[in-house]
């Protein structure tokens, strides 16, 4: 677990737009995986410690934490708090923190709605989350690998959030990120790679009732909601009602399934879809492209 370049230029952007992290947690006892002479690049300032380092006096000395304490389920590290982030965490602990920073640990907990509510409890109202989380391509790194709907999902206005704001990068690349659209209308926000992705996660915690018992993807909710009234090719639109005159006719159907299975398997289909209308690009309609040294 470690601050990577991206990470640090994540934190500076959230610290140059909101000022100081103030009292801040961290989950996982965070090192500096940045050479210093890299970061002092990035940062445009300059930075004294050895690559490797724990990060406490360093949030404290650039982004303005007034203490910062680790928790993990070790002490092998030195962890300020031993617990098991799996179960609910002693009440003492809830709302003692401005920021609270995940990077890249609840992807190596069992117990994913635990760590949210986990991790929501620690904050003040008014207090902020940061993930770094792996997405595509991190298979055997940890238990999960996150979509940018997952966040969406989670940190619903509904559920007590405010300004979430979703990135993607290349894992390699500190120096273009993709902010991703918030879903809406049916749609799913689907993104391809062929190398690891991350996830750059902000949220602002916006009351302090907060509960993560039970949330569903957006476009499963959206279709839930149309009017159950209307027929299913009235509310779906055109292509439900050319789906439901082909299946109304077997030899239509039986073509129409061998068409499809060639067509989705040939090439040019395979580019269009994975490398240009769902690739990892600006051509993706979900995925706007901003300079990571620049969005700050």
């Amino acid at each position: 677990m470690g601050l990577d370049a991206n990470t640090l230029l994540f934190i500076r952007r959230i610290h140059n737009l909101r000022g100081p992290l103030e009292k801040t947690a961290t989950i996982g006892r965070q090192e500096i995986h940045v050479p210093s002479q890299v970061a002092r690049r990035l940062l445009r300032t300059r930075v004294d410690y050895e690559f490797g380092s724990f990060c406490e006096p360093f949030l404290v000395e650039h982004f303005g934490s007034t203490e910062v304490h680790s928790f993990d389920n070790s002490d092998y590290e030195g962890a300020s708090h031993v617990l098991d982030l799996n179960e609910p965490l002693p009440s003492a602990l809830y709302e003692q923190y401005d920021t609270v920073i995940d990077a890249g640990s609840m992807e190596h907990i069992a117990d994913t709605m635990a760590v949210l509510e986990n991790l929501s409890q620690l904050l003040k109202p008014g207090g902020q989350i940061i993930h770094v989380n792996p997405s595509n391509n991190f298979c055997g790194h940890g238990f999960y690998q996150f979509s940018p709907e997952f966040y969406f999902s989670a940190y619903s206005s509904l559920r007590g959030f405010t300004d979430l704001e979703v990135f993607l990068a290349k894992a390699s690349n500190s120096r273009t990120w993709f902010q991703v659209t918030t879903p809406g209308g049916g749609q799913r926000v689907e993104v391809t790679s062929g190398l690891p992705l991350i996830c750059l996660v902000h949220v602002q915690k916006a009351t302090g009732d907060i509960s993560f018992a039970s949330f569903q993807q957006s476009d499963y909710i959206h279709n839930w909601d149309l009017d159950p009234a209307l027929p299913e090719s009235n509310r779906t639109g055109w292509y439900s009602k050319i789906k439901a005159y082909i299946k109304k006719n077997p030899r239509i159907y039986g073509f129409a399934i061998r068409a499809y299975f060639s067509i989705i398997a040939s090439s040019p289909y395979q580019i269009y879809f994975h490398r240009w209308k769902r690739g990892f690009n600006s051509r993706n309609k979900w995925l706007t492209r901003v300079s990571a040294r620049q969005v700050n």
